[in-house]
């Protein structure tokens, strides 16, 4: 659990965006002493997304497009992810 921590500590100086997406999964999934929480998700999705993180944009399209957390919305979901599509593969 230290080590993990200190990984999220260190993602988190990095790259914040990064650190955004790790959280997101966090709510997706559910995770140690972290609900299962949809909206939340999208909300470290969406914060991810608008750093330019493809990642962030791909899971928020995800999210979108199931109406998960957010409101469903196909014709979003689907700019989302040509928006992460033109992202830098860096």
């Amino acid at each position: 659990p230290e080590a993990v921590r200190n990984y999220y500590s260190f993602i988190e100086k990095i790259d914040p965006a990064r650190a955004d997406v790790l959280k997101g999964h966090q709510y997706e999934l559910g995770d140690i002493d972290i609900k299962q929480d949809y909206e939340q998700a999208a909300k470290y999705f969406a914060k991810a997304a608008r750093e330019g993180n493809a990642e962030g944009m791909y899971n928020l399209a995800r999210l979108t497009d199931r109406g998960l957390g957010v409101k469903k919305d196909h014709h979003l979901a689907l700019q989302l992810l040509q928006q992460a599509a033109e992202q830098s593969p860096n």
